[in-house]
C-alpha cells in the first residue's frame, strides 16, 4: 500500500488537488453551458441562434484588439508582488481599459452609420457594452495573478446560471426567444459576476502605478498583445467574417461546435490557472505536470470519440448533425490549444514574451495562409480544417521552443555552479 501511495503520490499533491477542484467546477460550468446551448436551440430557430452567437462572439472578440497586454501585465505584477485586487496597478489598468472601451464603442457607431457593413448594423445594440467585456478580460487574468482559482470558478458558474435562468424566463414570457432578450441576459450575467472584484478594488491610484504599468507593457505586455492579436483574436475575427459571408445559420452550427470544443481545454486551462503564480518563480515545467496533462487529455478525447455521437443526438436534432462533424475536428484543435496555452503562460510568467511573439507571428502566417487556401472553396468546413492545422503547428512549435529554452537554462546553471 505504501509503495502504491509513493508511486502515485504525485497525483494527490496539494497543487493537483487544487487542479481537481477547479476542474470539477469547470465541468459544472461546461454542463451548464451545454444546457444553455440545448435550450437556445430548442427555443430559437437556427438563424436566431446563429445571430445570438454572432453578437456574443463579437462582444468577446473586439475588446482583445485594444487590450495592449494590460490584462497580462496586471496579472503578472500582482503575482510578482504576491498581492490581490487592491493592487494600485489594477486600478490603473481599470481606468485605461475603460477609456479605450468608450473610444472603440464610439468608433464602431460611426462606422455602422455609413451603412457599408450590414452585419455590423445588426449588432449595433451591443456597442455600449464593450466596456463590460474588456473589463471582464482584465479580471479573468487578475484571478490568475492572485491565485484565487476558486473565485474564478464561482465567476463562471454564476454567469452560466444567470444565462440559463434567463432562457427559461424568456421562454415563459415570449415563447420563441427574441434576439434582444438573449443579448440583455448575456450582458447582465457578465455585469453581475463582476461585482465581487469591483467591490474589492481600490479606485485610487498614482503616477507611479501608471508608470509601472506602462513599463511592464513595454517590456512584456506589447509582446503578449501582439501574440494574442495575430493568433486567437485573428482567428476569431476570421470566423466573424465567415459568419457575415455565409449566413447566421451556418455560423450558428460552427459556434455550437466551438462552444463544446472548448471543453477539451478543461485540464490544460485548469493547470494554467493554478500554476501561473508558481511559474513566475519556477525555472522549468515539471515533467510530472506534462505527463499528467497529456494523459488526461488523451483519455478525455478517447471517451468523447466512443460516447460523444450517440449522446449528442439524444439532445440535438439531426438538423444540427453538421455541428457534431465540426466538433470532432475542433476537439483536436482545442486539445492542442489548451496544451499550447500552458507553454505560452509559462513563458509569460518567466518574462519571455519574445518567444511568445515569435511563435505567434509564425503561427499567424500559417493560419492565414491555410485559411485563404481553404475557406473560399470549403466555406465553414475550410475554417474548421484551418483551425486544426494551425493548432497542431502551434503546439509543435512551442514544444521545440521550450526544449531550446530548457537546454539554455541548464547550460547557464552549469556555468554558475562552476
Amino acid at each position: 500500500m505504501k509503495k502504491l501511495c509513493k508511486k502515485f503520490g504525485f497525483l494527490f499533491t496539494k497543487e493537483k488537488i487544487k487542479i481537481y477542484i477547479y476542474t470539477c467546477s469547470q465541468l459544472i460550468s461546461f454542463l451548464m453551458a451545454f444546457l444553455t446551448n440545448l435550450f437556445f436551440t430548442r427555443y430559437a430557430d437556427p438563424t436566431g441562434y446563429g445571430e445570438y452567437r454572432y453578437a456574443t462572439n463579437f462582444l468577446l472578440t473586439i475588446p482583445t484588439f485594444f487590450a495592449f497586454g494590460i490584462p497580462f501585465c496586471c496579472s503578472r505584477l500582482i503575482a510578482r508582488d504576491s498581492s490581490d485586487e487592491k493592487h494600485k496597478v489594477l486600478t490603473a489598468g481599470f481606468y485605461v481599459t475603460s477609456i479605450l472601451s468608450v473610444m472603440v464603442s464610439l468608433g464602431l457607431y460611426l462606422v455602422s452609420l455609413t451603412g457599408r457593413f450590414d452585419k455590423l448594423g445588426k449588432v449595433q445594440m451591443v456597442f455600449p457594452f464593450i466596456i463590460i467585456f474588456a473589463l471582464k478580460n482584465l479580471f479573468i487574468q487578475v484571478y490568475q495573478g492572485t491565485g484565487k482559482t476558486n473565485r474564478y470558478a464561482a465567476f463562471t458558474l454564476a454567469q452560466n446560471l444567470i444565462v440559463l435562468l434567463g432562457i427559461f424566463v424568456g421562454n415563459k414570457i415570449y415563447g420563441e426567444l427574441p434576439f434582444k432578450w438573449c443579448i440583455i441576459v448575456f450582458i447582465l450575467s457578465n455585469i453581475l459576476t463582476m461585482i465581487p472584484i469591483l467591490s474589492r478594488m481600490r479606485y485610487r491610484t498614482d503616477k507611479d502605478s501608471f508608470g509601472t504599468l506602462i513599463s511592464e507593457i513595454k517590456l512584456n505586455g506589447i509582446q503578449m498583445y501582439c501574440s494574442s492579436i495575430i493568433t486567437t483574436s485573428a482567428s476569431n475575427l476570421i470566423a466573424l467574417i465567415c459568419g457575415s459571408q455565409y449566413g447566421f445559420a451556418e455560423y450558428g452550427y460552427y459556434s455550437l461546435a466551438l462552444s463544446f470544443a472548448r471543453c477539451f481545454t478543461l485540464i490544460s486551462s485548469a493547470m494554467t490557472v493554478v500554476k501561473f503564480r508558481d511559474n513566475v518563480n519556477q525555472r522549468f515545467i515539471k515533467k510530472s505536470d506534462m505527463l499528467f496533462m497529456g494523459a488526461l487529455n488523451a483519455i478525455i478525447y478517447g471517451v468523447f470519440i466512443i460516447f460523444g455521437k450517440p449522446i449528442f443526438f439524444i439532445f440535438f436534432s439531426k438538423e444540427y448533425a453538421i455541428a457534431y462533424d465540426y466538433l470532432v475536428v475542433l476537439g483536436i484543435a482545442y486539445l492542442f490549444d489548451g496544451m499550447t496555452l500552458y507553454f505560452n503562460r509559462f513563458f509569460v510568467a518567466r518574462g519571455r514574451g519574445d518567444t511568445v511573439v515569435k511563435n505567434s507571428i509564425i503561427t499567424s502566417v500559417v493560419n492565414i495562409a491555410v485559411s485563404v487556401a481553404l475557406i473560399p472553396k470549403f466555406e465553414i468546413k475550410g475554417l474548421v480544417s484551418a483551425t486544426v492545422i494551425s493548432a497542431t503547428f502551434n503546439l509543435l512549435q512551442y514544444i521545440v521552443s521550450y526544449l531550446a529554452y530548457r537546454k539554455k537554462e541548464i547550460k547557464e546553471i552549469n556555468l554558475q555552479e562552476k
